[in-house]
């Protein structure tokens, strides 16, 4: 793929988990708005969606000139089970939305929660660093300028005479 599409995807992965973390509110009780930091679990969330951010700028940057194609193949794996680590924690985090006492305190507000932004903006971001991770550019395969074998046979004869 594209190493500009894989950088565009890790660039929208990373902003798009900024933003749940720090910006956007997770649930909505009335007027108040509850941010990911009162939720139980959140620092899983967090965890796995930074190391997930890491892995897929290395990956969509400079991990295919660095790293040789083992380490490469296990950065993609790990990118991908960091990918579903951090989905699943955005989900888990999400289904405590309805959990007044825990998020509000003893005294909640009379209304009906409603789930807010940044659970599926960081269950979309997840995504699109998972893609970045799996989508990085690859060594090119084109073939060298001189076959091998000719060249080895030349650097032979160089040698005998």
């Amino acid at each position: 793929m594209n190493r500009s599409v894989a950088l565009a995807l890790a660039v929208v992965g990373a902003v798009g988990a900024v933003a749940a973390i720090f910006l956007l509110p997770w649930a909505h009780y009335g007027q108040f708005e509850v941010a990911l930091l009162r939720f139980p679990l959140w620092g899983l969330y967090v965890a796995a969606a930074a190391a997930l951010n890491m892995a897929a700028a290395l990956n969509a940057t400079v991990g295919h000139m660095l790293l040789n194609s083992g380490a490469r193949r296990w950065l993609r794996i790990s990118g991908v089970g960091l990918g579903a680590v951090a989905a699943g924690a955005a989900v888990l985090v999400m289904t405590y939305y309805q959990d007044g006492t825990t998020l509000i305190g003893p005294a909640v507000p009379l209304v009906f929660p409603t789930l807010g932004l940044g659970g599926p903006v960081a269950l979309i971001a997840a995504l699109c660093s998972t893609a970045a991770t799996i989508a990085a550019p690859r060594r090119s395969t084109r073939a060298p300028a001189v076959a091998p074998g000719r060249a080895r046979r030349t650097v032979h004869e160089a040698l005998e005479q």
